[in-house]
């Protein structure tokens, strides 16, 4: 239609230059994103309270979602991932009937005015074994490593690698997705943090930095947190050990 009305012109698609301008931030964009992990933060804050509300993945979705809104949330991010127990193997697991025991996943994030979170949390319900605490601790390592390696200048795919090697070491799995990705206002944007990236960091790229293991007879365990590269610590902070959950 445009090349009808502009006769003699040339349609150009720009969308790749534009993903290209949109990976660094601008201080407005910045507070807009904190703003929305803030959301995110408070509301997982919650989640002892809002799961005497639910019982199943599906039900914990749900009262997530509105916990959000309820705190400042203009939107949920993207379909919020609840995962329990084996199912916590899937990274992208959608939610079930499914009565939540065990490891309990969560990918969540939200929209604050046009910008997004993404967190993920990995909880524990009752008393959790050796195997649990010790793979957290791992993965956590593995985040840490990453994270102190996300620096101005730095190539992306030594962040990946910096994870991904603790890992490989530790457990003996590679990991199976990237180590982070932009985000924005869209969730995932430019950089992809990944093995084989050929993105230099550059200062106020906003990032998620999000690892993970996999055991598909087992479950899972995948920490997510959002960091302004140039800055001295992330948007977000999980905690240090698995989080355990008493639903009585």
């Amino acid at each position: 239609r445009f090349q009808k009305i502009l006769k003699g012109s040339k349609i150009v698609d720009i969308s790749k230059e534009l993903a290209k301008k949109r990976e660094i931030k601008s201080a407005h964009e910045i507070r807009k994103i904190k703003t929305a992990c803030k959301i995110t933060s408070d509301t997982f804050d919650q989640i002892e309270k809002i799961l005497k509300k639910a019982r199943t993945e599906k039900e914990l979705a749900l009262e997530l979602n509105y916990a959000a809104m309820k705190n400042g949330a203009e939107a949920i991010a993207f379909p919020t991932i609840i995962a329990s127990g084996v199912n916590a193997a899937l990274p992208h697991h959608s939610p079930t009937n499914e009565k939540i025991s065990g490891l309990l996943l969560i990918d969540f994030g939200v929209v604050y005015d046009g910008y997004c979170s993404d967190m993920t949390r990995t909880f524990h319900i009752g008393k959790a074994d050796e195997k649990a605490k010790r793979v957290y601790e791992i993965v956590y390592r593995a985040q840490t490593a990453g994270i102190s390696k996300a620096k101005p200048n730095a190539k992306a795919k030594d962040v990946h690698n910096a994870a991904a090697s603790i890992i490989k070491k530790e457990l003996g799995q590679e990991l199976i997705h990237s180590f982070g990705h932009g985000l924005g206002i869209e969730v995932h944007e430019d950089p992809l943090i990944s093995s084989n990236a050929k993105t230099v960091l550059k200062n106020n790229m906003v990032i998620t930095t999000e690892p993970g293991y996999y055991d598909k007879s087992w479950g899972g365990v995948r920490i997510e947190d959002d960091m302004v590269v140039g800055s001295p610590k992330p948007i977000t902070k999980a905690p240090a050990f698995l989080m355990e959950i008493n639903r009585q």
